[in-house]
Parts: C-alpha cells; sequence; structure tokens
C-alpha cells in the first residue's frame, strides 16, 4: 500500500451543480455565507469527521444562462477556492467521456467506471507549432499519486485529457495522444494548483462514451440523464475515500 499523506482540509472542484449535489447531501456540508455576494463561485463549507471539506463549483452564465463549463472557469474557481480556504489537497471531481477502446490498448471503459489519472493531465486540442511551446502547449503539470489506495476503493487507471470541446472531432487528437478519458477542467485545476504548491489529482466518472463516431442527435438528452445517475454513484465512491483520509 502507498504511504497516503495526511489531509486535513480538503477542497472539492465541480464543473456542474448537478455533479456537486448529491457528495453534498452526502457530506452535510452548508453553503458558506462568507461567499453569498460571489459572482464567480457557488461554495460550500463544513467539517467531515475529522477533515475540513470546501466543494466549489462556477455559477450559472449570467448572460448565456448555462452552467459555465471550461478550463477557464475552474482556473478561476480554483485560485478563488485556494484563496478562500487555503487546502492542503485538490480534488477535481465529476463526469468524462471515455473512448470506448483507444488504439493500441488493451483496456476497455464502460458507463459509470470511476477513473484516476495515472499521469499528469494534459490539454487534448490545444495546437501551438511553435517550438518552444511543445511542452507547455500539454500542459501536464505534477498529480499526487495514491495509486494503491485508488486500486483498493476499485477505481480504474486511465489517461485523462482536458478540452475545451465537446465535440466529436476531438477524438482524433485524443487517440493519437493516447488519451482515455476527457473532461473540461482538470488541466487547467491542475496549473494552479502546481502554482501554488498544493497537492492535487483528479476522479472523473464515465458518463458518455466516445467510438471517434458523429455524435448521436440525443446527446444532451443522454448526457445530463447520465450525469445525474452516475454523479449518485461517483458521490458514494468519494465518500468511501474521504472515510479512508479521515482519522
Amino acid at each position: 500500500m502507498d504511504a497516503t499523506p495526511s489531509f486535513n482540509n480538503i477542497l472539492f472542484i465541480f464543473a456542474l451543480e448537478k455533479e456537486a449535489l448529491p457528495l453534498l447531501t452526502l457530506l452535510s456540508l452548508p453553503p458558506d455565507p462568507s461567499q453569498a455576494k460571489n459572482l464567480v463561485i457557488s461554495a460550500y463549507s463544513g467539517t467531515y469527521k475529522s477533515l475540513k471539506i470546501s466543494l466549489i463549483f462556477p455559477k450559472i452564465d449570467p448572460k448565456f444562462n448555462c452552467d459555465s463549463i471550461g478550463p477557464e472557469n475552474s482556473a478561476v474557481a480554483t485560485y478563488i477556492g485556494i484563496k478562500s480556504y487555503k487546502p492542503d489537497l485538490i480534488i477535481s471531481a465529476g463526469n468524462a467521456g471515455a473512448f470506448q477502446k483507444a488504439e493500441n490498448k488493451d483496456i476497455e471503459f464502460k458507463l459509470g467506471d470511476i477513473c484516476y489519472s495515472k499521469e499528469p493531465i494534459g490539454f487534448i486540442d490545444r495546437e501551438i507549432i511553435l517550438d518552444e511551446f511543445k511542452d507547455y502547449m500539454a500542459g501536464k503539470y505534477e498529480i499526487l499519486q495514491l495509486k494503491e489506495t485508488f486500486r483498493e476503493l476499485g477505481f480504474k487507471e486511465a489517461v485523462i485529457g482536458t478540452t475545451s470541446s465537446f465535440h466529436d472531432f476531438c477524438s482524433g487528437f485524443a487517440m493519437k495522444k493516447g488519451i482515455d478519458l476527457e473532461e473540461m477542467e482538470a488541466a487547467a485545476i491542475q496549473k494552479i494548483a502546481f502554482l501554488m504548491k498544493i497537492p492535487f489529482f483528479a476522479i472523473k466518472i464515465v458518463v458518455s462514451l466516445n467510438y471517434g463516431k458523429d455524435l448521436p442527435e440525443d446527446i444532451t438528452k443522454r448526457f445530463f440523464e447520465h450525469v445525474g445517475e452516475k454523479s449518485e454513484i461517483l458521490a458514494g465512491e468519494i465518500k468511501k475515500m474521504i472515510d479512508k483520509m479521515a482519522v
């Protein structure tokens, strides 16, 4: 078993309120009144066993009336969360899409799989043709590795990548780069955690499968149905993980 560091103050960052609600309920986290007028994030904070737990997600976009998904929103939210709660661990949690079978890989993913990233998380479709930006383009910063703990919990190992696009054309970039799961926030959160010198990892549940084909016409309906259902499962598994961390 790996030597799991001791943590006292954990910050969870989600992209969607719908993803976050099941965990908020399980941990009985109340809204943080000090953030009530914050225009960027919704914030909840409280204690669970020996741990201080805070949970944030970006607020609904006031102009376009939709969830504020994507790397830029999560980066700003992460910075606010760090300054507000001073965590000693940051966890990006939520949904992801999986490639059913990437090239030259034997592993397969299915709906409901809970996965951790086995390596630093990079950007899938950020392309810069200048050689000096090659490593920056990928944007892979250090992450905390708790592989034995994750395996004990039954989490599946994966290569996770971040994109700004929810579209079938991303599959070409992802498969070329050996990505198993795609999502829209973790690489940006990872960078802010690195800059602020706070340990970070990501836990994602598979809510959609991408075969590299055109997205189905009912993708929006299916996506939100799966997010609601799978977020309940994810919350239960995260609680088990927190129970292992609590003294």
